[in-house]
């Protein structure tokens, strides 16, 4: 088990890409691909990836686009080894933060209705559910909560 001061955040370069594609293999039925994350490394005006690392291991990753006032998260995922850690809440709370520097005033997600362990970090961090898009996900097919958080 790590201790999570140990872990450090910071942006994600191409470098962390084979570490990152692997969780997100290990995190998804409908993973993102490599170009997918390449587009998002190159968006760089709206595009905010982070990971969390531990020396030179990728423990957790964050997709996010900061556009106007709204830090919309996209894709969320710690390893395996990882969880229940602490480590996405630190991440979530780092990417928050930067989001009010950049002179956000609110936050969205969707989240699997599945994904109790998720939604209830994301309750735990402020957010809270707004509305529901049926049949967002594939693979398998699964309404998506919409949740809320104003900064």
């Amino acid at each position: 088990m790590i201790q999570i001061q140990d872990v450090v955040i910071g942006p994600m370069t191409p470098l962390h890409l084979p570490q990152v594609l692997e969780i997100e293999r290990a995190s998804y039925p409908d993973p993102w691909t490599q170009a997918t994350f390449m587009r998002e490394l190159n968006a760089s005006k709206i595009a905010v990836t982070i990971v969390a690392h531990q020396d030179d291991t990728v423990c957790g990753y964050i997709i996010s686009w900061m556009i106007l006032e709204e830090v919309h998260i996209g894709n969320v995922a710690v390893a395996s080894e990882f969880r229940r850690q602490g480590i996405g809440r630190m991440m979530m709370e780092w990417l928050l933060e930067e989001g009010i520097q950049r002179g956000c005033t609110f936050s969205t997600l969707e989240v699997r209705r599945s994904n109790q362990a998720a939604q209830l970090m994301y309750q735990n961090l402020g957010f809270r559910a707004v509305a529901c898009r049926k049949t967002y996900y594939s693979e398998p097919v699964e309404d998506a909560i919409v949740m809320l958080k104003s900064l």
